[in-house]
């Protein structure tokens, strides 16, 4: 699901783009990939704060992973993290108009679960959702954190009723980004018992 250059591709070439999108009342900005950075597999992905906060969430664990990854991908991952601090006021404007749209999404996902009418893989799909969720409000303010608080525990209450403990669920070579505490939502099943 997850793949280094996909993630690469995405902060590459969300750079060229950076002024149009922090700058637009859209919350999803079109991106073009190189043919030598091209997005592999499945629909191509539109810039959000969301999205890029995954991004480099990745592409910060695989520097750590392995020093190839971190030549290939440094320049880039500076480049983003220094457009982010350079248009601040903009992009908290961007994190924070993503956190209610993503919210109801999540929303509209637990819905689903609580219906039995979400598959396994689309549910395994969707928690990216919800852990961009966790992206975004740690680049938010606290305010914005207070603010959103009540209704994020309550969609996690509603999805610990409707799930039991598992296995990772995403790629055996990313767990260790995870705290199993912090991300537990990402070591759940659904509860097919009933």
């Amino acid at each position: 699901m997850w793949n280094w250059r996909n993630e690469w591709a995405i902060i590459r070439s969300s750079i060229p783009e950076w002024e149009g999108f922090v700058f637009s009342s859209e919350l999803f900005w079109p991106l073009n990939f190189d043919r030598e950075h091209e997005f592999s597999g499945g629909m191509k992905p539109r810039l959000s704060a969301g999205r890029l906060l995954i991004a480099l969430f990745f592409i910060e664990f695989y520097q750590k992973q392995n020093f190839e990854i971190r030549n290939s991908v440094e320049s880039d991952y500076l480049g983003i993290q220094k457009l982010k601090t350079d248009w601040k006021s903009n992009w908290q404007r961007k994190v924070n108009a993503e956190i209610p749209f993503r919210l109801r999404q999540w929303e509209d996902i637990i819905g689903k679960v609580r219906k039995s009418s979400i598959s396994k893989a689309e549910f395994k799909s969707q928690l990216q959702i919800r852990f961009m969720i966790d992206c975004l409000l740690l680049e938010s303010t606290m305010q914005i954190q207070q603010q959103f608080e009540t209704q994020l525990i309550s969609l996690d209450q509603l999805l610990k009723m409707n799930t039991i403990e598992g296995e990772f669920v995403w790629d055996p070579e990313i767990i260790s980004a995870f705290d199993p505490n912090k991300n537990w939502y990402l070591f759940c099943k659904l509860n097919t018992a009933g």
